[in-house]
């Protein structure tokens, strides 16, 4: 399985380099000189490797072996840099990759309500977004401890705490 680390935002100079905004908390090491991953265009898969790596702002400005000008990254906006699920960091306790979440059903006083079909990281804390199993509606639930009772990845299941108002 793969997962999506970053997102091409658009070409940075006329030298080649792409602007990168990460979607790690690892960027450091996952996007060092050296590091290969899979970049997904449109139109197809391939292998890269960063040829050097520059931090700008909240972004990234990364050069990849082989792509030297302009006119080699022009076609990258919006692109994926991915990974495999297996090369990802192991986690503390209590800590999620969120493609992880993603699929897995949620519960509230043992009933199942929907399933998780996103998760957005937003500026506060990420929010789930549940889709209900009785009607469809998508519910916005913050994924923070107050209203996340248990993560069982295993059994892809999340209870929630609902507080007044959240349903």
């Amino acid at each position: 399985m793969k997962v999506k680390i970053g997102v091409v935002a658009k070409p940075f100079g006329i030298r080649g380099e792409i602007k990168v905004k990460p979607m790690t908390d690892f960027a450091k090491e996952r996007f060092s000189v050296g590091s290969k991953m899979e970049l997904v265009t449109k139109n197809a898969r391939k292998v890269v490797e960063i040829q050097s790596v520059r931090n700008h702002q909240d972004n990234l400005l990364i050069r990849l072996v082989g792509y030297d000008t302009l006119n080699d990254v022009e076609g990258l906006q919006l692109s994926s840099l991915e990974v495999e699920r297996d090369d990802l960091h192991d986690l503390e306790e209590d800590e999620y990759y969120f493609v992880d979440l993603v699929g897995c059903n949620a519960y509230i006083d043992n009933q199942e309500i929907g399933s998780v079909i996103e998760v957005m990281d937003m500026p506060a804390q990420p929010l789930l977004r549940i889709k209900r199993l009785d009607n469809g509606e998508i519910l916005m639930v913050p994924f923070v401890e107050v209203f996340i009772k248990d993560v069982n990845l295993d059994e892809k299941r999340i209870d929630i705490n609902p507080m007044d108002g959240l349903l």
